[in-house]
Formats: C-alpha cells, sequence, structure tokens
C-alpha cells in the first residue's frame, strides 16, 4: 500500500475511533474520544530534478520542462515555479515559466531550480 493511499484511509480510522471511544471508569460514566491529531500532512521533499528541452533551432521559441522527483515517488511538471536561466543569452533565453527562445546558433547552459535542487542541461540550438 501507498503512503498516499494509507493518508486517504486516515479519516475513516479517526472516525471508527471516535465512534469506539469510551471513557474509563464505571459504565455510567460518558464516552470521551481517544487523543487523535486532528490534521496530518506528510511532508515530502524534492529528491532529483531534471529538465526536458526541445530541439532547438534559430527563431523558435518553446517550452521547457522542469520535472521533479518527490521522495514519496510521485513525478511533477514544476516548470512554473522552477527559476530558470541561460548561461548564454546571446545563444537563447528563458522566461521565468521555462519559455526559451533560440536567438542564434550555438550552445549555452540551460539551468532550472526548484526547492533546493538545481539541473543543468547543455543545450544546441541550430541555424535552421
Amino acid at each position: 500500500m501507498t503512503m498516499r493511499a494509507r493518508f486517504a484511509l486516515l479519516p475513516s480510522v479517526v472516525a471508527t475511533l471516535l465512534a469506539l471511544g469510551c471513557g474509563g471508569g464505571s459504565s455510567s460514566s460518558t464516552p470521551t474520544a481517544p487523543s487523535v491529531p486532528v490534521s496530518f500532512v506528510p511532508s515530502t521533499t524534492v529528491t532529483s530534478l531534471s529538465i526536458v528541452v526541445f530541439t532547438g533551432a534559430v527563431g523558435l521559441t518553446g517550452p521547457l520542462s522542469a520535472i521533479a522527483q518527490f521522495s514519496d515517488l510521485h513525478s511533477e511538471n514544476v516548470s512554473s515555479r522552477a527559476t530558470w536561466s541561460s548561461s548564454n543569452t546571446q545563444i537563447a533565453t528563458v522566461s521565468s515559466t521555462g519559455v526559451a527562445t533560440c536567438l542564434r546558433a550555438g550552445t549555452t547552459q540551460i539551468t532550472a531550480t526548484f526547492q533546493g535542487r538545481t539541473a543543468t542541461v547543455a543545450w544546441t540550438v541550430r541555424d535552421l
């Protein structure tokens, strides 16, 4: 059973515990609910980050993708939340949302950063 599935069961477990809760002492005492945390949000961390690029050619504009892998083993496209840069903005520029514009032929390093993880890829832009 996955971690996410286990947490999905939490509301029904809490409801069952509340329904079955009982107080101490005599049978005339009022039942009390067991002490259960009101909310539990599992924390996940980014374990790796990768970049997906398109085939660059002068004059083209298109999206780059930053894919984060999390400690709970799910992946997520975080392109719009990553910080982007190009090492040579005469070759290509990258917007804050990961949209790249190919300006002239050459190679540049594209970098994405998200939650403390950084990925860099060498990207070649070719003449049409």
